[in-house]
């Protein structure tokens, strides 16, 4: 009987809805074997590691735990991606190993240690008109802070001194900056994640605008700590000035993960401060080597100055 491996694959369990782990979590994977020769499994020290294998379909379970380090998020852009692979190996004396590998989706726990994350982001410019329109126009805007999480609100509060003789309408937009660093090279590119509307500020008025931009759930997270790929964003606020440049401020934000829920029955709950994660204790299998043969398959259950944005 040639002595051949049929199918060896390797997968886990899910811990929440959306098929997420982040640093610290405990994966509970199982390793599948079908091989049609008798195998006798030992240890990485050479010791048996349990009885003879009898020729079949077993499943070997066994825990894997992601390090306490922060890495960046998984992430797929345009010309780049970060992805995370669980991978299985069958090694054999004078044959080629066999392997076996699955994608992992990994949302780290937000990096509070960020500096600035409570810092308020202000700023304030002003233009003298030209052209069609005559008069100046001056505008200041302020944020709480730099960092919020994914799904939280960017309440955003305007003042503008419209003394020209147009009416001018603001606008706010979200925007994602991606530097991407491979063989010496570097290369930059942009994308508008959200882009609003404001009321608009007559001719010779002043006004007190409030605007609340939601952050998308599905928005990359902000990324620093990878060689190859920074996720930067920032928060654009300007007026729409007919027939010429309009004026704008440009701030730094942070988007922060949330983490989902263990609880498979129900949703991922946004939070919506700055409180510490934890990481909740879970039931996992343990490392204890076995020492009976597995059972067969069919009896197992189941971050320079900010370039200019498009408008």
């Amino acid at each position: 009987m040639s002595q051949t491996v049929k199918k060896f694959s390797v997968t886990y369990d899910a811990i929440n809805d959306s098929n997420t782990f982040t640093n610290g979590d405990i994966n509970c994977c199982k390793m599948l074997c079908d091989h049609t020769y008798v195998v006798l499994l030992k240890t990485e020290e050479g010791q048996p590691y349990c009885h003879v294998i009898a020729p079949g379909t077993h499943v070997y379970p066994f825990t894997f735990q992601f390090p306490p380090t922060i890495f960046p998020a998984s992430i797929k852009v345009l010309h780049g991606y970060v992805q995370y692979f669980l991978e299985a190996k069958l090694s054999r004396s004078m044959k080629i190993p066999n392997k076996a590998a699955t994608e992992l989706r990994y949302m780290p726990k937000p990096d509070l240690t960020i500096p600035g994350l409570m810092t308020p982001q202000h700023g304030m410019t002003d233009k003298k008109m030209k052209l069609f329109t005559s008069g100046n126009v001056s505008f200041s805007m302020q944020t709480e802070r730099m960092g919020y999480y994914l799904g939280e609100n960017i309440k955003i509060i305007l003042e503008v001194q419209n003394s020209s003789s147009r009416t001018l309408k603001t606008k706010y937009s979200l925007n994602e900056k991606l530097t991407y660093h491979a063989m010496g090279r570097r290369d930059v590119g942009f994308h508008v994640i959200q882009k609003e509307e404001g009321e608009p500020i007559p001719p010779s008025t002043k006004q007190t605008l409030t605007k609340v931009l939601t952050i998308p759930p599905s928005a990359n997270v902000s990324i620093f700590n990878c060689k190859v790929l920074k996720v930067e964003h920032h928060l654009k606020v300007y007026l729409d000035v007919p027939y010429a440049t309009d004026p704008e401020i440009v701030v730094p934000i942070v988007i922060l993960p949330i983490l989902p829920t263990r609880d498979l029955s129900a949703p991922p709950q946004p939070n919506t401060g700055f409180e510490g994660y934890s990481n909740p204790g879970q039931a996992g299998w343990g490392n204890t080597p076995y020492t009976a043969p597995p059972p067969a398959y069919e009896s197992y259950g189941a971050y320079p100055p900010y370039p200019p944005y498009p408008n």
